[in-house]
């Protein structure tokens, strides 16, 4: 098949999406199938995927997104391609699989995430932000004005979010959930990185490591995760992976009540070393379609404590791979946790953890997407 696909930044250091497009793309490469990825001149693509750079103008991250749409819209217009393939900010694709989920869910989530009295000003903020006018434009066109022909969604979750907010007819959604490099991403990794690691950051043998990778500290829970950590829990640390402009403040709150027991890292090059050195993996989001990080860290053997807004929820089983809470909820997240500073459970989370991870593969991924794009072929006439 020849295949467009649509990503604006591809960087596989700016987060899940764009991981999930580097490693689908080689993946379609190496299946023999023409992959052309439009996004901006700066990205990077693997060997044999050819790169069709969109030069974007405009001011602003919401005047880049839409210059974005409307280029690699033109761009499309005089070109002929099997399956075009989209996962952001993009339109006139055959197959749409949001990322972020949908939009309107996230904007829903952030508001909770908010401290009550500054609820209605972050509604109204919403209403009148001319970059969240750009995005809802993008978001109409996407689901109601220029439909694709497949909606993926990456957990049920984000199906609900689709009919609620779009109606988006049941049969045009195909739920995919994400998939993780299980080669990659292994319990066998803490034999090269965990001692190391620890040592960089002065973590003794005994204590217990939670760890959370994000950027978007509000949104993924970290200030209630933060929180959590107090000088009457037992000996441990608390490792938060990402840059947020958040953190100095939380860095403070955290030392005044815990002192040295929250390291900020700030962004890393590789997170795998991290998740080698850490026993639990933490992730209490407002809202994630199906947290990759969440993926991750089962399959390095973590057992994780994630909330029932991540889609990667429904892959788990509460008190099997770790626990499912409800998000915000700070006392039930730090019962949860004291809970995983009992090393036989942990380890025994961990084993069910690695066992989950192992079912929802890239390759699984892969298979499920291509079955997505069969439904493409056949509702275009191209099946062959």
């Amino acid at each position: 098949m020849k295949i467009a696909f649509l990503i604006e930044r591809l960087d596989r250091s700016r987060g899940g999406a764009e991981t999930y497009a580097g490693d689908f793309t080689r993946m379609l490469v190496a299946e023999g199938h023409e992959v052309h990825v439009f996004s901006r001149c700066d990205a990077v693509v693997d060997k044999g995927v050819t790169l069709r750079p969109v030069p974007v103008r405009g001011v602003g991250r919401s005047g880049h997104t839409l210059s974005f749409a409307r280029l690699v819209e033109k761009m499309l217009s005089v070109e002929a391609f099997d399956v075009v393939h989209g996962v952001g900010w993009t339109v006139s694709q055959d197959v749409y699989q949001p990322h972020g989920g949908v939009h309107r869910a996230t904007l829903a989530a952030n508001v909770r995430a908010t401290k009550c009295l500054s609820r209605l000003l972050k509604r109204i903020g919403y209403r009148l932000s001319p970059k969240q006018a750009v995005f809802r434009r993008i978001e109409r066109r996407q689901y109601l004005d220029n439909p694709a022909r497949v909606f993926v969604a990456l957990s049920e979750m984000v199906r609900r979010d689709m009919q609620t907010f779009y109606d988006v007819p049941d049969e045009k959604i195909e739920v995919v959930y994400n998939g993780v490099d299980t080669e990659r991403f292994h319990p066998h990794n803490a034999e090269t990185h965990r001692e190391s690691l620890r040592e960089r950051y002065g973590i003794g043998d005994g204590e217990v490591v939670f760890l959370v990778v994000a950027h978007n500290f509000r949104l993924k829970g970290v200030p209630e995760l933060v929180a959590c950590v107090t000088k009457d829990l037992p000996r441990c640390r608390l490792v938060v992976v990402g840059r947020n402009r958040m953190q100095k403040g939380l860095k403070a709150s955290a030392e005044s009540r815990a002192p040295g027991r929250v390291v900020f890292t700030g962004a890393v090059p590789d997170t795998v070393p991290y998740y080698a050195a850490a026993d639990v993996y933490v992730h209490p989001t407002y809202y994630d379609p199906c947290s990759l990080v969440v993926l991750e860290a089962l399959a390095s053997g973590l057992p994780v404590v994630t909330s029932t807004m991540n889609g990667a929820s429904e892959l788990m089983t509460d008190g099997v791979e770790g626990y499912v809470v409800k998000p915000g909820a700070g006392p039930e997240l730090a019962e949860r946790m004291h809970r995983l500073f009992d090393t036989p459970l942990r380890n025994k989370m961990g084993r069910a953890a690695r066992a989950l991870a192992e079912k929802h593969t890239l390759r699984h991924n892969y298979r499920e997407m291509m079955a997505a794009y069969e439904q493409v072929l056949r509702r275009k006439g191209l099946q062959r």
